[in-house]
């Protein structure tokens, strides 16, 4: 299995450009965005967030990043701290290696972002 998402360079260049201009389009003026150093590389992370409500985890599906969340957070941040994490290995500004599928990487990945976020109860949602 190849471990690196892009094909070439330019291929990452351009998928990174457009992902640049949706995180500066309006669906996401009310979001911060941040980087968070895990064991397994750096994780983006787009939040909108209060320290009271709850927190909902929104990981994005495969080829994908979380600019696919950006119309439902205005949604979801009514009644939740929203956190949209970029996976490692996907189309995201997150570390472009992927997790070996047969290892336990995804899950210690995802325990320390957890970690780093400061949450210690959390809903998730998928694609």
């Amino acid at each position: 299995m190849n471990t690196y998402v892009y094909r070439s360079e330019a291929g990452r260049m351009l998928i990174e450009q457009a992902y640049r201009a949706h995180l500066a389009s309006p669906l996401a003026e009310k979001t911060n965005q941040r980087f968070i150093e895990t064991s397994f590389g750096k994780t983006f992370v787009i939040e909108q967030s209060t320290r009271d409500k709850p927190p909902l985890l929104l990981l994005h599906g495969s080829a994908s990043n979380s600019a696919s969340w950006l119309g439902v957070i205005p949604l979801f941040s009514e009644y939740f701290s929203v956190y949209c994490i970029d996976i490692p290995g996907e189309t995201g500004l997150s570390s472009p290696n992927r997790f070996p599928l047969n290892s336990s990487a995804p899950h210690e990945w995802l325990a320390e972002v957890v970690d780093a976020l400061n949450v210690q109860k959390t809903c998730m949602l998928s694609q």
